[in-house]
Protein backbone atom coordinates (compact mmCIF):
# COMPACT_ATOMS: atom_id res chain seq x y z
CA UNK A 1 0.00 0.00 0.00
CA UNK A 2 1.26 3.46 -0.82
CA UNK A 3 1.34 6.12 1.86
CA UNK A 4 -0.23 8.80 -0.33
CA UNK A 5 -1.85 8.78 -3.72
CA UNK A 6 -0.58 11.98 -5.31
CA UNK A 7 0.24 10.15 -8.54
CA UNK A 8 -3.48 9.61 -9.30
CA UNK A 9 -5.88 12.02 -10.97
CA UNK A 10 -8.10 14.18 -8.76
CA UNK A 11 -11.45 12.51 -8.22
CA UNK A 12 -9.95 9.04 -8.56
CA UNK A 13 -9.95 6.76 -5.51
CA UNK A 14 -7.38 3.96 -5.55
CA UNK A 15 -8.24 1.02 -3.31
CA UNK A 16 -4.53 0.48 -2.61
CA UNK A 17 -3.83 4.01 -1.38
CA UNK A 18 -4.11 5.98 1.85
CA UNK A 19 -5.33 9.58 1.63
CA UNK A 20 -4.88 12.46 4.03
CA UNK A 21 -8.14 14.04 5.14
CA UNK A 22 -7.50 17.06 2.91
CA UNK A 23 -6.71 14.91 -0.12
CA UNK A 24 -9.73 12.63 0.40
CA UNK A 25 -12.02 15.66 0.69
CA UNK A 26 -10.58 17.17 -2.48
CA UNK A 27 -10.91 13.93 -4.45
CA UNK A 28 -14.49 13.38 -3.29
CA UNK A 29 -15.47 17.03 -3.67
CA UNK A 30 -16.58 17.10 -0.03
CA UNK A 31 -16.57 20.03 2.34
CA UNK A 32 -15.96 19.78 6.07
CA UNK A 33 -19.65 19.10 6.79
CA UNK A 34 -19.88 16.31 4.20
CA UNK A 35 -16.84 14.56 5.68
CA UNK A 36 -18.28 14.93 9.18
CA UNK A 37 -21.56 13.37 8.02
CA UNK A 38 -19.71 10.52 6.26
CA UNK A 39 -17.82 9.81 9.50
CA UNK A 40 -21.11 9.74 11.41
CA UNK A 41 -22.45 7.26 8.84
CA UNK A 42 -19.50 4.93 9.26
CA UNK A 43 -16.56 6.12 7.14
CA UNK A 44 -13.41 5.02 8.97
CA UNK A 45 -10.60 7.46 9.76
CA UNK A 46 -7.24 6.01 10.77
CA UNK A 47 -4.72 7.94 12.84
CA UNK A 48 -0.96 7.53 12.94
CA UNK A 49 0.59 9.96 15.39
CA UNK A 50 -0.99 13.34 14.69
CA UNK A 51 -1.90 12.55 11.08
CA UNK A 52 -5.23 11.14 9.96
CA UNK A 53 -5.78 8.99 6.88
CA UNK A 54 -8.65 7.41 5.02
CA UNK A 55 -7.89 4.21 3.13
CA UNK A 56 -9.07 4.02 -0.46
CA UNK A 57 -10.76 0.70 0.30
CA UNK A 58 -12.72 2.36 3.12
CA UNK A 59 -13.92 5.14 0.81
CA UNK A 60 -14.97 2.67 -1.88
CA UNK A 61 -16.74 0.45 0.68
CA UNK A 62 -18.53 3.48 2.09
CA UNK A 63 -19.72 4.51 -1.37
CA UNK A 64 -20.91 0.97 -2.16
CA UNK A 65 -22.73 0.71 1.17
CA UNK A 66 -24.18 4.21 1.51
CA UNK A 67 -24.50 5.35 -2.10
CA UNK A 68 -27.87 5.40 -3.79
CA UNK A 69 -28.17 3.38 -6.99
CA UNK A 70 -29.68 5.49 -9.76
CA UNK A 71 -30.65 4.76 -13.32
CA UNK A 72 -31.98 1.21 -12.85
CA UNK A 73 -35.26 -0.13 -11.60
CA UNK A 74 -35.35 -1.30 -7.97
CA UNK A 75 -36.38 -4.81 -9.07
CA UNK A 76 -33.24 -5.14 -11.23
CA UNK A 77 -30.98 -4.18 -8.31
CA UNK A 78 -32.71 -6.68 -6.03
CA UNK A 79 -32.18 -9.43 -8.61
CA UNK A 80 -28.54 -8.48 -9.14
CA UNK A 81 -29.09 -7.14 -12.64
CA UNK A 82 -27.77 -3.78 -13.78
Amino acid sequence: MTVTAKNHAPGTIDGNAAYTIVEARARMGWGVAALRKARERGLLIRRIGKRSFILGTDILSFIAREGKVVGVKTEQVAEGQQ
